[in-house]
């Protein structure tokens, strides 16, 4: 195991829940306490960003970075087009 990925229901509610930016923050630093990488998913808006950033995530994923691409675009996006 080298990443932990944290569940997008965290993430979705950290900005209004106390307590799931507490289990956010908590797993985050536990993951680093054992040397691992954390990946957060589904982020959805530029505040969760900051947010995760600022407590040292190491990688996101969700539309807040980009949305998802069909596979023509995928292939064409690979070879640079």
């Amino acid at each position: 195991v080298d990443e932990l990925k944290i569940d997008r229901g965290f993430v979705a509610e950290m900005l209004d829940s106390p307590r799931s930016e507490a289990i956010v923050r908590a797993t985050i630093d536990l993951a680093h306490d054992l040397g691992l990488k954390v990946v957060a998913e589904g982020v959805e808006r530029e505040e969760q960003v900051r947010a995760l950033q600022a407590l040292g995530c190491d990688s996101l994923q969700g539309h807040a970075l980009g949305r998802p691409l069909d596979d023509e675009h995928l292939i064409g996006a690979g070879r640079g087009g």
